[in-house]
C-alpha cells in the first residue's frame, strides 16, 4: 500500500485551495452577470410598456381606437402577442435565428401586454363593465364596435 508523503499532501492541498479561489471568482462573476441581466430585463419590460403607451397616446384616434388598418384588431395587443410568440418560439428549431433575442423579445412582449392589460382593466373599471378597448375613450370605441 503506497504512502503519501507530507509534501505530496501539501501540493494537493495547495492545488485544491487554488481551485477553490478560482471557483469563488467564477461564482462572483456569475452573480454580477445575473445582476446585469436582471437590470436589462427590468429596463426592457418597463421601457417597452412605456413605448406602447407613448405610441398609443400619439397615434390613437379620437374614439380611442388604435387598430390595424380598418380591422378591429388593436395594434398594441397584436404587437404584444407577436413579441411574446417570437420570444417563445425563438427557443425552438423553427426560431433558431432568433435564439440570441429570445429573452429580449419575451421581455418586450410582456411589457407591451402589461401596458395593454392595465389599460383594459382601467377602462373596464371606469366604464363599469368589461371592455377589450385599451384606448382613452373606450365608450366611443365600444359603441362604434357594437354598431358594426
Amino acid at each position: 500500500m503506497p504512502i503519501i508523503s507530507e509534501s505530496q499532501i501539501a501540493r494537493i492541498q495547495t492545488a485544491m485551495d487554488q481551485k477553490d479561489r478560482q471557483n469563488a471568482s467564477l461564482r462572483q462573476k456569475l452573480r454580477e452577470g445575473l445582476q446585469v441581466d436582471k437590470t436589462v430585463q427590468v429596463i426592457e419590460v418597463i421601457g417597452s410598456g412605456a413605448l406602447a403607451g407613448a405610441a398609443r397616446a400619439k397615434f390613437e384616434k379620437a374614439d380611442g381606437s388604435f387598430n390595424i388598418g380598418t380591422t378591429s384588431i388593436d395594434i398594441e395587443f397584436a404587437a404584444g402577442v407577436t413579441l411574446v410568440a417570437l420570444g417563445y418560439f425563438a427557443g425552438t428549431k423553427a426560431g433558431k435565428s432568433l435564439k440570441k433575442a429570445e429573452n429580449h423579445l419575451m421581455n418586450a412582449g410582456m411589457g407591451v401586454m402589461a401596458h395593454y392589460a392595465g389599460q383594459v382593466a382601467r377602462n373596464s373599471i371606469k366604464g363599469g363593465k368589461f371592455t377589450a378597448i385599451a384606448g382613452s375613450n373606450p365608450n366611443a370605441s365600444l359603441a362604434r364596435a357594437l354598431n358594426m
